[in-house]
């Protein structure tokens, strides 16, 4: 090995992502599944197709998944947590606006063990009073402790503006709310959705007979309801009229900003190119809004953008802080790069550097698929192929070119789309 002599600098090639592959359970529920069975570990995510849009109750849905872990038959919630502690597998319960997910992640010998565990969990949990208090009011604390920052105040402000006040993306709570809700509610949103027939299974990591016959076992004999699955569309976004808001918050050191718009859906063919665009308007630290308005003007520690997918559209969100005194000047600074980038062509070298940092950025990704079932359950849920989504991502990654861009940020790049919510001192 030569020290002296610098290794040379290669062009990486594409990493061929494993196969999806798709199983029934004896009951017909799906199983869908990411295989590396050279691991000796296995993610196990339950999706159930229902979430916000289906309470009857502000916190109805977040709150049932939340009291899961806290008593199940045959478990308290401390027997539970020892449980899960002595075999070494993780816990995560999460609701957004049409499902919820509860993930186990476990050594494989362990599956036999932990999914009738899991079973117990989702299926029959015995939502204690006391725990149910203590979990309500600790939601009631993490709100009112984030209602004091002005990025959380803004973005929720943001959602309102660019989906519309009654949109499902843009219903929040208040502290008040966990007042009105009770057990009874979590009770009847559990027996309404958590059903057999409404759940499916995102699978990473060791999937071989054996993985699958535990799951069969523990899932494969529930016996389905007549009950109805719950159509889940998307509501079309009704964007306010105004295209400012602010949010007054005395005693900020500084005002956060939030823009965004609605635009296409992840299905929609130039979805890819119009990420890398976004990429490169503010997507990572060398980035056009990076460069101006932190590097060159110093309004900023950090600014980003980002293309945030739902199931029928998606929004560019652009977010930041800033002193007081800067706030109008970093909004026509992110105005102007936008204008930048509508009226000129990516420069070669800078787009062939936003192209090898973004390959990296998906080797890096794809070699930890173990860990990307949660984002091929929204693939799935949201009919996109991912057996050929990262393909078409690393083919947009290097064969879009300057002019390309320029046609795409002349159809969705458009300013006057944009709503802009400060949160702060005026």
């Amino acid at each position: 090995m030569n020290a002296i002599k610098p290794p040379i600098i290669q062009e990486p090639g594409f990493f061929q992502f494993p196969d999806y592959q798709d199983y029934r359970l004896d009951n017909g529920i799906v199983v869908h599944c990411i295989p590396f069975n050279s691991l000796d570990y296995t993610n196990v995510l339950l999706s159930v197709k229902a979430g916000t849009q289906c309470q009857s109750k502000l916190l109805q849905a977040s709150s049932t998944s939340r009291m899961l872990r806290e008593g199940c038959v045959g478990f308290t919630s401390e027997e539970l947590a020892e449980e899960l502690d002595y075999y070494g597998t993780s816990y995560h319960a999460a609701t957004s606006a049409l499902s919820t997910e509860v993930m186990i992640s476990s050594v494989s010998r362990h599956l036999p063990k932990m999914l009738p565990l899991l079973n117990s969990i989702v299926f029959h949990p015995t939502f204690p009073e006391r725990e149910f208090g203590i979990t309500r009011e600790i939601g009631r604390q993490n709100l009112i402790h984030s209602m004091q920052e002005v990025s959380f105040l803004a973005n929720r402000q943001l959602k309102t503006m660019m989906f519309g006040e009654e949109h499902i993306y843009s219903k929040s709570a208040s502290p008040d709310d966990y007042d009105q809700i009770v057990l009874a509610d979590l009770v009847d949103y559990h027996k309404s959705y958590y059903l057999p027939e409404n759940i499916e299974f995102f699978v990473s990591g060791c999937f071989s007979d054996k993985e699958f016959n535990a799951l069969n076992e523990s899932f494969g004999k529930l016996q389905c309801t007549n009950n109805a699955v719950p159509d889940l569309a998307e509501p079309a976004p009704e964007t306010v009229a105004d295209v400012r808001r602010f949010c007054e918050k005395e005693g900020c050191l500084q005002n956060a900003v939030s823009m965004g718009c609605v635009s296409i859906a992840q299905q929609h063919p130039d979805f890819l190119k119009l990420k890398l665009l976004v990429s490169i308007l503010g997507g990572f630290f060398g980035s056009r809004l990076m460069s101006n308005i932190r590097e060159d003007k110093g309004y900023t520690y950090g600014i980003y953008a980002q293309l945030v997918a739902y199931s029928n559209m998606s929004t560019i969100v652009i977010s930041s802080q800033t002193a007081v005194e800067h706030t109008d000047a970093l909004i026509a600074e992110v105005y102007k790069e936008m204008e930048r980038l509508i009226n000129e062509p990516v420069p070669e070298e800078e787009l062939e550097m936003v192209k090898s940092y973004y390959s990296g950025m998906y080797l890096q990704q794809v070699s930890k698929g173990i860990d990307l079932v949660s984002d091929y359950r929204v693939k799935a849920l949201n009919k996109i192929d991912a057996k050929t989504y990262y393909s078409q991502w690393w083919n947009v990654l290097h064969s879009t070119t300057a002019d390309e861009l320029l046609q795409i940020a002349k159809k969705y790049l458009k300013p006057e789309a944009f709503r802009v919510s400060v949160a702060g001192k005026r």
